[in-house]
């Protein structure tokens, strides 16, 4: 099976990792990550549930995005 895992650098030195992620959700925080600070139809937060954890991420924070494909 295919999974994704998911670091995500914070400023602050602060890094967030998901552990076998889907493609649905890899999906939506990369494109989270890399949306424009500039466009005001852009959302500043994406919250989401992994492994029965609530996240709330804050673009303006998030520094780096690095994903990478695992096989289980």
């Amino acid at each position: 099976m295919k999974y994704f895992h998911i670091e995500i650098y914070l400023s602050g030195g602060n890094i967030i990792d998901i552990l076998k992620a889907d493609q649905e959700l890899m999906d939506k925080i990369a494109d989270f990550a890399v949306m424009g600070s500039d466009d005001k139809s852009s959302p500043d937060w994406l919250i989401f549930n992994h492994n029965k954890a609530e996240y709330n991420l804050n673009r303006k924070l998030i520094c780096a995005v690095k994903i990478w494909e695992t096989e289980v």
